[in-house]
């Protein structure tokens, strides 16, 4: 791990901070935000860990993700780390920068687990689609800055959550 500091332009979405955070301060202030959406969804009986992740250790061209383990509540989020997100923004509609938004989203997956369909089946792009809707609408209602327009995800494409 490299010890230089690197300072990040944008402080992630409803955090409270003043000016540039470094990037090893973000994984648990990340774990925070991720702590207090769990309250406010009524998942805070579940274990999420939040993992700060680079885009060749997601596996795929997303910003974020979760593994579910139903039967202990546990569950690991992974999070694009914002040094990959100009990887990924030209398959998103600028949420990708917003950290409320895809921690709501993959929490919300928590909540639809046991109805979980193969996201590139009908059912599960139907899902998907359910997923990002309540996602950004829960964010729009707590979360003072503007929300962007969701991506389209009438078929399966590159640049999605999971």
């Amino acid at each position: 791990m490299s010890t230089e500091r690197k300072d990040l332009k944008h402080p992630p979405s409803s955090l409270d901070m003043n000016g540039p955070i470094a990037l090893d301060d973000l994984g648990p202030l990340l774990q925070q935000l991720c702590e207090r959406w769990q309250k406010r969804l009524r998942l805070s009986d579940w274990n999420v860990i939040v993992k700060l992740c680079r885009l060749k250790e997601m596996g795929r061209d997303c910003v974020g993700c979760i593994f579910v383990y139903n039967e202990s509540k546990d569950a690991v989020m992974m999070v694009l780390s914002p040094i990959d997100l100009p990887l990924v923004s030209e398959h998103f509609s600028q949420e990708e920068s917003n950290y409320d938004l895809t921690i709501v989203h993959e929490l919300l997956h928590l909540h639809f687990a046991p109805f979980q369909e193969d996201d590139t089946a009908p059912r599960g792009v139907a899902q998907e689609q359910a997923i990002n809707c309540l996602s950004q609408a829960l964010v729009s209602a707590f979360v003072k800055k503007p929300v962007p327009p969701p991506t389209p995800m009438g078929v399966p494409q590159t640049g999605y959550y999971l």
